[in-house]
């Protein structure tokens, strides 16, 4: 009888798989690099420091700008810092001075000071409009780096203000670098109005930045296809599916043409493209995506992150959803060896301990379909107290967890531990889903047969009489489970009668309904 229950039980499904594509989504559902900057690399990149400029007259102290630039581009900020702020010092020209802010600004939204950024964006504006100078091409880079400066403290409003500022400068503009600018402005409108969720917004001005980028750069460079994975979440986000995996296709494409310097990118658009899948319920795609994911990250000596983990992990999920739990068992086992080596060293993010308890909880079920019992309960045990303490106390999770250990318990005619186990699954259920689920009809089933074989028959006739009761109530009498329910009542009814079963039987009870 427990053998046939946990078949309908104990799966990697439901509950476990929702954690599996929840812990997967919050990997992927941030902008690029959780910022608002398209650049993979330097944060304020795309902005760009000066190769050439364009003032209305001559300017000082060429030396120290080149100076700082070369720093810059080399990472070293502190020189770059050091340089620009000597050139401010020494510069007598407000145009030049507003230069020097906003190379100032970049370096220090590098450094992630945003308050200093925000006052060199200041400065510099201020200088150009006091001065009565005007130099679109200095104001617009100004005014969009004080629109990042927003963006990245979560400022949209301001954000917002200040990029449509800098459009307006960039109007009429034709060189490559301004039509560049405009489109990564467009971009950051676009990633401000998703992490707003106003996504109708968000579609256009992305779509936008596609175009421009694509005139400016090339349809095949990396920031092309930046804007393209964040068009496609945004097809995603509203249901466009089919339309949200071409984006994410092009994308692919365009990393794998510049792969050396853009795998860690290309991983990410096969993760995303599996999220897709997953919502498809297309398990088969998703587990090529996440198994070409995995074998990016390992080759690029990536395997030992949370990326990777949360990979490893959603493929184990992918495999049991289809029955293959075999070899869903390795790839559990490889993420919760990840979860282990980020905690151990101290790079333990948030959730990981949550992650970890669903992670020993899908391995033991994967187990317990193997019907390695022994294995199962170790992996089943750890998960218990860890979703305890990690997991709201009637997450569903728990009782599931609790559903498939009083399974094994059962298994091994430890009856006492298995109506425990079940009736706190039963408790959790009875609070979270209607009794006419079948995971309530189960459980009452499944605790009627335990009091029974624990020689409990009064409790086991109570169970067996509810289990009876909502077959009868949700299925109709004449269903298959309320023909067989009844038989087993009355099994139970006998026995009580009789005054039990005699001991020597006991290892051969299970099911007498069927």
């Amino acid at each position: 009888m427990f053998r046939k229950v946990l078949s309908k039980s104990a799966r990697v499904g439901t509950s476990s798989y929702s954690h599996c594509f929840k812990f997967s989504s919050q990997l992927m559902g941030r902008s690029v690099r959780g910022q608002t900057s398209l650049i993979s690399g330097k944060a304020a990149k795309m902005i760009g420091s000066p190769v050439k400029f364009q003032f209305s007259s001559g300017f000082e102290n060429e030396t120290l700008m080149k100076k700082g630039v070369t720093a810059y581009q080399s990472g070293d900020l502190n020189h770059a810092v050091e340089a620009f702020q000597n050139g401010l010092a020494s510069s007598s020209n407000p145009e030049m001075a507003a230069a020097y802010y906003k190379e100032l600004s970049i370096c220090f939204i590098e450094n992630r000071n945003y308050e200093e950024a925000g006052k060199c964006c200041q400065e510099g504006i201020g200088m150009l409009e006091g001065s009565g100078i005007e130099n679109k091409h200095l104001m617009s880079r100004l005014k969009a780096n004080l629109g990042d400066i927003h963006s990245f403290q979560k400022d949209y409003d301001n954000a917002i203000q200040n990029w449509k500022e800098a459009l307006i400068d960039l109007q009429g503009a034709r060189e490559k670098d301004d039509i560049y600018v405009q489109g990564r402005i467009y971009f950051n409108l676009g990633l401000a109005h998703k992490n707003m969720r106003n996504l109708k917004e968000a579609r256009v001005f992305l779509n936008d930045a596609v175009e421009i980028i694509s005139e400016a750069k090339g349809e095949n460079h990396p920031n092309v296809a930046r804007c393209l994975i964040q068009v496609g979440s945004v097809e995603l986000a509203v249901t466009q599916n089919q339309s949200g995996q071409d984006h994410l296709k092009r994308a692919l494409a365009i990393f794998e043409y510049n792969f050396e310097e853009n795998y860690h990118e290309s991983a990410m658009c096969h993760r995303m493209l599996s999220m897709s899948a997953l919502q498809k319920n297309d398990t088969v795609d998703a587990s090529i995506h996440l198994k070409n994911a995995i074998k990016v990250d390992t080759a690029n000596g990536k395997e030992m992150s949370l990326q990777c983990a949360s990979d490893y992990f959603n493929l184990g999920c992918a495999q049991s959803s289809k029955g293959e739990h075999a070899d869903s068992i390795p790839n559990f086992e490889s993420a919760l060896r990840i979860f282990k080596a980020l905690k151990s060293g101290g790079q333990a993010p948030a959730n990981l301990d949550k992650n970890m308890a669903v992670c020993y909880h899908n391995l033991g079920a994967a187990y317990l379909f193997q019907k390695n019992i022994e294995t199962a309960q170790l992996y089943l045990e750890k998960a218990i107290p860890l979703m305890e303490a990690t997991h709201e106390p009637e997450d569903l999770s728990i009782a599931l967890c609790h559903n498939n250990l009083g399974a094994i318990y059962g298994e091994e005619r430890r009856f006492k531990e298995s109506i425990d186990s079940y009736g706190k699954a039963l408790t959790i259920f009875k609070k979270k889903v209607h009794e006419s689920d079948i995971k309530v009809r189960n459980l009452y089933q499944k605790m009627g047969v335990a009091f029974m074989l624990n020689e409990e028959y009064k409790q086991a006739v109570q169970f067996c009489t509810v289990y009876v009761d909502l077959c009868t109530k949700y299925l109709g009498p004449a269903s298959d489970e309320a023909t067989k329910g009844t038989q087993l009542l009355n099994y139970m009814k006998q026995i009580l009668a009789n005054g039990g079963i005699p001991k020597e039987q006991h290892a051969h009870v299970h099911d007498p309904a069927g």
